[in-house]
């Protein structure tokens, strides 16, 4: 998938298409698109966090039961919205940075 289409997907999901809205965009946008751009990050970080969890390091001496599993991706998630949120690898703010220049001021 190209760059260009991953942009085009982001701006459709956060409804930020121009040639949808036939008007000027709303302030809001901004917002919005700082919400979507964080949440990309925080998929991103949780898919990650989980293939490291599938490496033979990963499982621990013991290994897990259901129980420890669910609680791990729920730690998991959890970390890797706190992560975005707070700037986390900075994937987010590169997303909100070139999507919002089709934005206006």
């Amino acid at each position: 998938m190209a760059l260009g289409s991953v942009g085009q997907s982001l701006q459709i999901l956060a409804g930020l298409d121009p040639t949808d809205r036939g008007g000027p965009p709303v302030q809001g946008d901004r917002a919005v698109l700082r919400k979507v751009s964080q949440e990309f990050e925080a998929i991103f970080l949780e898919a990650m966090f989980k293939e490291m969890r599938n490496t033979p390091l990963g499982h621990g001496l013991l290994g897990q039961d259901r129980a420890a599993k669910m609680y791990q991706e729920m730690s998991d998630q959890a970390l890797a919205r706190n992560m975005a949120e707070s700037g986390g690898l900075g994937i987010g703010r590169m997303i909100e940075a070139e999507l919002g220049r089709t934005l206006a001021p």
